[in-house]
C-alpha cells in the first residue's frame, strides 16, 4: 500500500483522506465518552453534596437534642434544689 502511495498522488491522497476519517470519527468518538464521563461525574458529586448536607443537619439536630435535654435536666435539678 505505501509503494502505491509513493507512486501516486492521488492514492496518497485518497489515503490520507481516509486516515484522516478514522481519526476524527475517533476522536469524536472520544469526545461523546468524555462527555458521558463529565455528567456522571457531575452526577456522583451531587449526591456527594446532598448526602454532606443531609449528615450536617443531622448532626445540628442531634446537637439541639443533646443540648436541649441537657438543658431540661439542669432545669430540673435547679428546680429540686429551690423546693427543698
Amino acid at each position: 500500500m505505501r509503494e502505491l502511495e509513493k507512486e501516486s498522488l492521488e492514492a496518497h491522497v485518497d489515503m490520507c483522506s481516509e486516515r484522516y476519517n478514522g481519526l476524527y470519527r475517533e476522536l469524536k468518538n472520544l469526545g461523546n465518552r468524555m462527555d458521558k464521563f463529565e455528567k456522571m461525574l457531575m452526577e456522583m458529586r451531587d449526591m456527594i453534596i446532598k448526602q454532606k448536607t443531609e449528615r450536617n443537619q443531622q448532626l445540628i439536630n442531634w446537637g439541639i437534642g443533646v443540648i436541649s435535654a441537657l438543658v431540661a435536666s439542669c432545669g430540673a435539678l435547679l428546680f429540686m434544689v429551690l423546693n427543698n
